[in-house]
């Protein structure tokens, strides 16, 4: 019988149910693939002889299962690293869209606070206007009117025309002074 090397440790890669197991293949720590035959006679310890398979570029039924579960980790790994690429530039052009709209808020925000700027200097510009009128309107009046005359016996010196207006409809109403009226 066989030895295995030291150091190394036989780790089953195949078993099967049934009620006395052949196992078929086992894989030393080191990388070296050992095969394990089990005696059939009738002896009651049953031997077993171990040959080392020195041979690495055999054609081994375990060698091709593990490659193609390697190989498709490893497109699985490809995959979730293109994937989680995508979902980053999808991030990428969300937070670009959201900093745009953002950008153009703030652009809508100044564009209301010039347009209230602008209405309310035209308030103020109106305004302005409707006092210089206004004025203009009360110099125009101070300029046209009656030179007032001394009525009566000088009860109201310099009255304006709209107060000789007022005595004269308080004389036809029957009140002769201001203070008839309680004024």
């Amino acid at each position: 019988m066989t030895e295995p090397l030291p150091g190394a440790t036989l780790v089953p890669l195949r078993s099967t149910a049934l009620a006395d197991p052949i196992p078929d293949r086992v894989a030393l720590a080191q990388g070296r693939q050992c095969r394990e035959v089990r005696s059939y006679d009738k002896a009651p310890d049953r031997a077993l002889e171990m040959a080392v398979d020195e041979d690495e570029d055999q054609d081994d039924d375990t060698l091709v299962p593990t490659a193609i579960a390697a190989n498709a980790s490893v497109h699985s790994a490809e995959a979730s690293a293109a994937s989680a690429r995508h979902s980053k530039r999808s991030a990428n052009a969300v937070e670009a869209g959201t900093k745009a709209s953002f950008r153009s808020a703030r652009a809508g925000e100044k564009s209301a606070e010039a347009a209230s700027r602008n209405a309310r200097a035209g308030e103020r510009s109106a305004m302005a206007g409707i006092r210089s009128a206004t004025a203009a309107e009360r110099a125009e009046h101070k300029a046209t009117e009656d030179v007032p005359r001394i009525v009566n016996s000088g009860d109201v010196p310099r009255l304006r025309p709209s107060s000789r207006r007022r005595i004269e409809n308080n004389k036809l109403m029957g009140i002769r002074s201001f203070s008839d009226r309680g004024v």
